[in-house]
């Protein structure tokens, strides 16, 4: 009876493990879709600012960007009032977007990285750059917010 019973327990035990294994599974893969879903939600906010700057909306790219924001890049730190009063005098005629990264830092906040080619003009100077972005977003009440972006020259 007893080795009946074992057998018994044996073979549940056998069946329910695929089970289990498959819902690990399932949970891994629901968490690779919500990364990769805020992937493209976060990409689509970067592109959103980048479409602002190239038809010279401010106000766009002003809300797409937190009070406390930080940018960096070659000439150093700058706040959200200091980046404002730059882009007024610039204007992206063209960017492309290539190598996109991202890294999924909690349930409303991710950083994305990626190599943009853009061109344009600045202070009434055309200029054609090749650089590495890299920009933290969080998601808050009012929508995505950059709270922080770094740029770097990348070597043509």
């Amino acid at each position: 009876m007893r080795s009946r019973f074992v057998t018994l327990i044996s073979y549940f035990v056998v069946a329910a493990l695929p089970c289990v294994c498959m819902s690990a599974s399932v949970k891994k893969g629901v968490r690779r879709a919500k990364a990769d879903s805020m992937k493209q939600e976060i990409l689509a906010q970067e592109r959103a600012g980048l479409d602002a700057l190239k038809v010279g909306d401010i106000g766009s790219f002003a809300r797409l960007t937190g009070n406390d924001a930080i940018f960096i890049d070659s000439s150093g730190l700058a706040s959200k009032a200091e980046v404002l009063l730059h882009v007024k005098d610039f204007k992206l005629n063209n960017y492309t977007i290539k190598d996109v990264r991202f890294v999924k830092i909690s349930s409303k906040a991710g950083s994305i990285s990626y190599k943009i080619t853009e061109e344009g003009v600045s202070r009434g100077h055309s200029f054609s750059a090749l650089a590495y972005i890299s920009s933290i977003w969080k998601k808050r009440k009012t929508g995505w917010e950059c709270l922080l972006s770094q740029e770097s020259a990348a070597k043509k």
